[in-house]
């Protein structure tokens, strides 16, 4: 049992090193592709992420639920918690949490 542990253990390590050079090679390629492209368009920053997520909320949606899920999980195998607990007070408290916040950020921004 031990010596398959260190297999999985191997491979997943092997795995996620592939799958890190990869990322860091699409990361170089794109940041290659944008600043030798000639348009003179600025790579997207926050503003654009913004807007590109105001007008895709489905995806926003759905990206938002996976990360509560993958939250949820990971607290569920890290701490013992309850998984269907977890996840929807991550769905539920976070807008809580970061609606105040976006509010208070847009009143420094408009007064300043």
């Amino acid at each position: 049992m031990n010596t398959e542990m260190q297999s999985d253990r191997r491979w997943a390590a092997a795995l996620l090193l592939l799958s890190g050079v990869f990322l860091i090679f699409w990361g170089f390629q794109t940041w290659q592709t944008w600043t030798q492209s000639g348009s003179g368009m600025p790579l997207p920053g926050v503003r654009g992420l913004v807007l590109w997520l105001r007008t895709n909320p489905g995806i926003s949606l759905a990206v938002y639920i996976f990360l509560c899920t993958q939250s949820a999980g990971w607290l569920e195998l890290k701490q013992g918690a309850s998984y269907l607990l977890q996840f929807f007070l991550s769905l539920l408290v976070t807008p809580v949490l970061v609606i105040p916040l976006y509010l208070l950020l847009n009143k420094g921004r408009s007064n300043g």
